[in-house]
């Protein structure tokens, strides 16, 4: 069988990269041959990038991408392709005439024009289903990346085309979590096609995570910097113990236009600046040794995520999560067993839940194991895997 995995992007950006280029290594060894192709909107949006290994091509029609896509399907004798992270009418149907599709949500952006389901003016979660409403709230909560008037139709008119066509076309709608599928059949995704299959990490060996008690206590925080990853909220629900505890450092891996905001609340609230790194975009490997190195990994999301990669990467390596309970952060954390769950945006409480993994060994090391334990029994390749690989083998059996 031969699948063909497309993507806005091929670089790693996010999770969903990371997701795709580990299909990549491990779908061969099931007897699987997986391609993967980023193709995005260049600087004009009738116009396409393409990439992929060995391939690099710039500013192409629609038209020449089309063609490319017919030829690499049929030279590759592709079975099934897989779209991923794409918003592009016109992409996605041309998939759909072409092969059986699956499609995968890394995030709300087949039922949310703005992709997160988050008001950015208030800092709020977007309660309401997708509706015409979407197109004021771009600029009254400010929900979307762009306010110009054509983009915000075009976003909305993506939505309308996934949730009114293209969603009774895929074969299978696949979700990482419970929130991601609850949203989508309220948006009016139908349910019967839509698969729960969280994602997964690598194993690590027994013996390679790093227990620092007694150490450098390292909490690492990994993402954009954005105010939606609530990064300034972890700083100041820090800054008592940064400022006493001279053996506790932050390290935050991702970077952003949101840093020089953050270096304000570094600099107002008096926290020394060496306890604070930033570390800027790693490779996947460099930000899992810092994740490695880590005591705690701390997930202040305050938007919706739709799953969040790093907190199972973390609990494989037996590190502690302590995360804002929005979204799809609960499929894969488990409060008081293998991290902690704290109320949205409760600065006090996610204060309090990572002193207490920082000053109470006991619990730090009960909640280690779970985590290790719980990563092992529910997020390693091969489970998600064995669903996956059943949902190709139905596409071109049915």
């Amino acid at each position: 069988m031969n699948v063909l995995q497309i993507n806005q992007s091929y670089e790693i950006k996010g999770g969903a990269e990371v997701y795709v280029h580990q299909l990549q290594e491990l779908l061969p060894q099931y007897g699987i041959l997986s391609f993967f192709i980023g193709v995005s909107n260049s600087i004009t949006h009738n116009r396409f990038d393409i990439h992929g290994k060995n391939i690099s091509l710039s500013n192409r029609t629609k038209q020449e991408v089309e063609q490319f896509l017919m030829t690499f399907v049929e030279n590759n004798k592709i079975d099934i392709i897989h779209i991923h992270s794409v918003s592009n009418k016109d992409l996605v149907k041309f998939c759909l005439d072409m092969k059986p599709v699956i499609r995968s949500m890394h995030e709300p952006r087949m039922f949310c024009p703005g992709r997160q389901k988050f008001f950015l003016k208030s800092e709020t979660i977007c309660q309401k289903p997708f509706g015409l409403h979407c197109c004021a709230r771009a600029y009254t909560e400010k929900c979307q990346d762009s306010r110009v008037p054509r983009e915000v139709m075009r976003s909305y008119s993506n939505v309308k085309f996934e949730i009114n066509f293209a969603a009774k076309r895929y074969k299978y709608i696949v979700a990482m979590s419970d929130y991601i599928k609850k949203e989508s059949i309220l948006a009016g995704i139908p349910e019967h096609s839509i698969i729960l299959n969280p994602y997964f990490t690598p194993i690590v060996e027994e013996g390679k995570e790093i227990y620092q008690i007694g150490g450098v206590k390292r909490i690492v925080f990994v993402g954009r910097l954005h105010p939606s990853k609530g990064i300034h909220i972890l700083i100041r629900s820090l800054k008592n113990v940064l400022k006493s505890q001279n053996n506790v450092i932050l390290d935050i891996v991702g970077d952003g236009l949101f840093k020089n905001e953050l270096l304000n609340i570094i600099s107002s609230e008096n926290i020394p600046s060496q306890r604070i790194i930033f570390h800027g975009w790693l490779s996947h490997a460099d930000t899992l040794q810092k994740i490695k190195n880590a005591y705690i990994v701390a997930f202040p999301s305050i938007y919706p995520e739709a799953f969040g990669i790093a907190g199972i990467e973390a609990m494989m390596y037996s590190k502690p999560v302590v995360a804002f309970d929005a979204g799809g952060v609960s499929t894969w954390l488990q409060n008081n067993v293998t991290g902690f769950l704290v109320n949205v945006k409760d600065s006090n409480k996610l204060e309090e839940r990572i002193n207490e993994l920082l000053f109470n060994e006991d619990m730090y090391r009960k909640l280690a194991l779970n985590a290790k334990k719980n990563a092992i029994e529910k997020f390693i390749p091969q489970i998600h895997l064995n669903t996956l690989i059943k949902l190709y083998q139905n596409m071109i059996t049915k």
